[in-house]
């Protein structure tokens, strides 16, 4: 199924996470329709070079994680001055 058909379909679901879709595409959400053939359990694979953004896109919430662009987060971990991973 094309990538914007099958977004369209996970977005009219209602579901607000990533664990919400991966309840529902293992059929532990009662009450809404069965995955249609076609829509991926696992879009973040299939659709990965297709248009694919997250899952907040997917299901057409707002994400409610916002990351620092790199340049600041990289910023941010430099200014640190840690030398090791287990420092980090």
């Amino acid at each position: 199924m094309p990538f914007e058909e099958a977004r369209a379909f996970a977005r009219g679901l209602g579901l607000r996470s990533h664990i919400d879709w991966k309840k529902y595409a293992n059929g532990s959400m009662p009450g809404l329709p069965p995955l249609p053939p076609g829509v991926p359990t696992r879009p973040q694979i299939v659709y990965r070079r297709k248009g694919w953004s997250g899952f907040a896109d997917w299901l057409g919430v707002k994400a409610r994680v916002r990351w620092r662009p790199f340049v600041n987060a990289r910023e941010f971990a430099r200014n640190l001055n840690l030398n090791t991973a287990k420092e980090w």
